[in-house]
């Protein structure tokens, strides 16, 4: 994976959506001492990753990175490396690993299994047809238009 942008916090209390944002930017990791279960999911979905370290190392990342220099993430060899200091390493999930470094969300899993579901679908189809419902040929149902033309009041 490589190198990697790194955004060290010593406390994350930024709204989630601002992170995400630096998403966009190539930071991909937040360093912190500890997250939140839900921040932790939501930042792992969103192909960042959560790094918790000791609050000793994220004083020790934050003052080298105001000092401008450059840290890397490597999330492969699962190690935080900067010039002229020793590597700090870090342990992850092997699945969540795998995620983030093949780009894989909740979507792009299932659509690993594309073909299994296609040919579950066939099989189910030939097997239990009356589950298809009434004129279902395999394709997407013919819905009619229904629109009326009125403005849904709520």
């Amino acid at each position: 994976m490589g190198s990697v942008s790194v955004l060290a916090l010593l406390y994350v209390t930024t709204l989630l959506t601002k992170l995400f944002d630096r998403n966009d930017f190539g930071i991909r990791c937040v360093i912190a001492p500890s997250f939140g279960e839900i921040f932790r999911n939501n930042t792992m979905q969103n192909g960042m990753l959560p790094l918790p370290l000791s609050v000793e190392d994220c004083k020790d990342l934050a003052a080298d990175a105001e000092a401008g220099v450059e840290i890397a993430v490597d999330l492969e060899k699962q190690e935080v490396r900067r010039d002229g200091k020793p590597a700090i390493t870090f342990s992850i999930d092997p699945f969540r690993q795998h995620c983030l470094v093949n780009g894989l969300d909740d979507i792009g899993l299932t659509l690993q299994k594309e073909e299994a579901i296609a040919s579950f679908e066939q099989k189910r189809s030939a097997l239990w047809s009356w589950l298809d419902g009434f004129g279902y040929q395999g394709q997407k149902i013919p819905v009619a238009n229904t629109k009326l033309g009125k403005k849904m009041e709520w």
